[in-house]
């Protein structure tokens, strides 16, 4: 039987087997267990909630291969809140565009990419500074993200129920024939496309490569295939451009 949400489903994985690995940055020389990376994210989710995030907020993630971009989409899962995670390549002009079509209401942006946010004219977007979380140093009004995480409640519970039909993110096409679409997907499309994914592989998936950027699809969905199995991502760090 499925999990409910994806906040759920890494709940559950985290209670069996807590002191398992589950993502390892070994150019960073980072790496957590099932346990860390629940409890971070739920420490996240507390202080996003003290922002105003709920159920039903958008938020995009502009992060490249790193665990923050990790946790913030399972806090997000854990609130009922809706990712969007953006192409760290994108010109100030695409980001906007995606802000705006997507009707997101927060940023989460590495440091070294706020030259782009900071490049969109004023009246192009669609938040204030006080709603954009940086990975790295901010700038007040601007949020820090490890100020969060290290403000935030590890025993965090949700205000609001998340249901198997809850959107979970927009994900955006290439754009290679027009401007990008968002494709909206619900908690149990990832659950059960990372299920077939892992019983593909016979469910005995023991590590998994991931080489691309977190803000495509498949990278995602390996996040999930290997939780069922309890398995591991090994990351390397494609850098923007």
């Amino acid at each position: 039987m499925l999990p409910r949400s994806v906040g759920d489903f890494l709940r559950q994985a985290a209670a069996l087997k807590p002191d398992a690995p589950l993502l390892e940055f070994f150019q960073q020389g980072e790496g957590y267990s099932y346990a860390e990376i629940d409890a971070l994210s739920n420490s996240l989710a507390d202080s996003l909630c003290g922002l105003g995030v709920r159920k039903g907020t958008h938020v995009a993630l502009m992060i490249p291969n790193s665990a923050p971009f990790v946790i913030s989409w399972f806090a997000l899962a854990k609130l009922g809140a809706v990712m969007v995670p953006v192409n760290f390549n994108y010109t100030a002009g695409e980001l906007a565009y995606v802000l705006q079509d997507s009707d997101s209401q927060f940023l989460v942006i590495e440091a070294e990419l706020q030259g782009v946010l900071d490049a969109i004219s004023p009246e192009d977007r669609p938040f204030p500074d006080e709603r954009v979380v940086v990975v790295g140093e901010p700038v007040a009004p601007r949020r820090g993200y490890a100020a969060l995480v290290e403000a935030g409640d590890a025993a965090f519970a949700p205000p609001d129920d998340v249901v198997p039909t809850d959107l979970l993110s927009i994900q955006y096409t290439s754009g290679t024939t027009g401007m990008p679409k968002g494709c909206m997907q619900t908690h149990r499309f990832w659950l059960i496309a990372s299920l077939v994914a892992a019983r593909a592989h016979g469910g005995r998936v023991e590590n998994i490569l991931v080489t691309f950027p977190l803000f495509y699809l498949d990278p995602q969905l390996q996040v999930l295939t290997a939780i069922h199995a309890q398995g591991c991502l090994l990351y390397t760090s494609p850098s923007p451009r």
